[in-house]
């Protein structure tokens, strides 16, 4: 990992991107910043209502039109921010384990959200009368546990 870093480091796109670094770094963390924040307070209210917590009155599949596209538009904004950063700094990134698993909690939590999307749009009436059931509970807790995970290892990495 440590020769692509630097190979990263020493790359074209490096070179042009790293004299706007002092002003570019910060912007890019900021729109990354509230990104993680659409995320997260979409995941939150949706995991909410699947632990019947919060928001009982709206179906599930009413939170998932509602919520779902501002998760995927946000986490592609993630993907390209998070891309700049490493392409700007990527050794100081890429060679960290704690990275790693932040990236394989942010596949492993997508693709819990894209399944749950899949299933409540294929029976959405099932879902809409849909009561108390153990296993949402569960699904809902690990989801919104990796999501903080993420939000705590990405501010960690820098301290590691």
């Amino acid at each position: 990992m440590t020769n692509i870093a630097e190979w990263l480091r020493d790359s074209a796109l490096n070179d042009f991107l790293e004299p706007q670094a002092w002003w570019l770094i910060p912007v890019i963390q900021i729109i990354h910043i509230l990104s993680i924040a659409v995320v997260l307070s979409s995941m939150l209210m949706l995991n909410a209502r699947l632990l019947r917590a919060s928001l009982v009155n709206q179906t599930v599949p009413q939170l998932t039109r509602r919520f779902l596209p501002w998760v995927w538009i946000a986490l592609a904004v993630l993907l390209v921010s998070g891309a700049t950063l490493i392409m700007m700094e990527p050794v100081r990134t890429l060679g960290k384990a704690l990275f790693w698993a932040k990236m394989a909690a942010v596949l492993v939590a997508a693709l819990m959200t894209l399944g749950l999307q899949r299933r409540v749009e294929s029976h959405p009436e099932a879902w809409a009368v849909r009561g108390p059931d153990p296993a949402l509970a569960g699904f809902a807790a690990l989801n919104i546990g990796l999501w903080l995970f993420i939000i705590v290892a990405g501010r960690w990495i820098a301290y590691v």
